[in-house]
């Protein structure tokens, strides 16, 4: 909202320059720049300078050329962009990473999309696909749950299909041509913040429900009705699915000792979300009672994994996988599986 207002303040401030009556536009507008720094919004900061770069490009094409106008304007255009990376570069590597899994599921069904809550329903599925088939790939460590697109014309490309980003992008393309100088503005802002945003998206996703399921389920869980639980989770695994899911679906059934049921659940967590501690230490407590040769496997695993946050569970999680190897260091090293080639391949007991 704050981006499409200020084209608006900008055209006031411009209607009124040299008034007095300019001062308090004038003061707002620098309010919301100060507000977009503060809340550290890089693409609400972009979306600001790129309505600004419009409002003021006739005045500055008046006094230096047009040639000089533009060349100012890339060169700053590269420095914020490199400025904003170097903010928060992870942050922007988690990003390119929920594009890429987008991506990839885009070409695999480009027609009709995976749904309007495809977000909720689908997305760390395909994040665990992505990482099944590339396990080497070091933005794992940036994984986590995804609820959002990060950039709004692949978001409506992932939910509704290629056509309806079509029609979407050219109803943009005919407002901004069709659209007086305040309005383009507006428009190129609200491109700006489709890009590197959601503020679609931010608005349609309904969670309350979703939240109140997953907790009635995580609540039974606690109080070992494990079997209700699961009841509650399947329903709740018609609108949402993700690592906490499929993590809970394991602990209920590795409470229930349904050990070969568990084990799917618990590489499925595992691929969605790489970097975790928790599914490997399930699948160690899994194989120990199924197959001991492949949970001296996955402990070995544990004891190699980069740690991404140190904390006294993962503390633990690595000791007991020590004292497992320890304990059953008559398993020869030959025998050793790499657990990455079951993960991949699917293998689940």
């Amino acid at each position: 909202m704050m981006v499409l207002f200020f084209p608006f303040l900008l055209n006031l401030i411009r209607r009124f320059w040299k008034k007095k009556i300019c001062i308090p536009f004038t003061i707002l507008a620098i309010l919301i720049i100060a507000f977009g720094f503060y809340i550290k919004s890089r693409c609400g900061l972009l979306a600001l300078y790129i309505c600004t770069i419009i409002w003021i490009y006739p005045l500055l094409k008046r006094h230096f050329g047009k040639c000089i106008v533009i060349g100012g304007v890339w060169l700053l255009t590269i420095v914020l962009s490199v400025s904003f990376y170097f903010i928060r570069p992870e942050s922007v590597k988690g990003r390119l990473l929920v594009y890429k899994v987008m991506s990839q599921a885009i070409i695999n069904q480009p027609l009709g999309g995976y749904g309007a809550h495809a977000m909720y329903q689908h997305y760390m599925f395909h994040q665990a696909e992505y990482f099944q088939a590339t396990p080497a790939d070091s933005a794992a460590q940036l994984a986590d749950n995804v609820y959002f697109p990060y950039n709004e014309f692949l978001g409506i490309a992932y939910r509704f299909g290629l056509p309806v980003l079509i029609v979407t992008v050219m109803l943009l393309i005919w407002m901004y041509m069709r659209s007086g100088t305040v309005i383009r503005e507006s428009i190129a802002g609200l491109f700006t913040m489709c890009m590197f945003s959601y503020p679609f998206s931010a608005i349609s996703m309904q969670s309350h429900k979703i939240e109140t399921l997953y907790e009635e389920a995580a609540s039974l869980n606690l109080s070992g009705r494990y079997h209700e639980s699961d009841s509650v989770l399947i329903t709740c695994q018609k609108y949402f699915n993700n690592y906490d899911t499929e993590l809970l679906a394991a602990d209920n059934a590795l409470q229930q000792e349904k050990y070969k049921r568990a084990i799917p659940h618990l590489i499925m967590a595992h691929n969605m979300i790489p970097n975790r501690f928790y599914p490997l230490y399930g699948l160690m407590l899994c194989y120990e009672e199924v197959s001991p040769l492949k949970a001296f496997s996955v402990a070995q695993e544990i004891r190699q994994k980069e740690i991404k946050v140190p904390s006294p569970d993962v503390d633990m999680i690595r000791a007991e996988a020590a004292s497992y190897i320890k304990e059953n260091n008559h398993i020869s090293a030959g025998s050793y599986y790499n657990t990455q080639s079951y993960f991949s391949s699917g293998m689940f007991c």
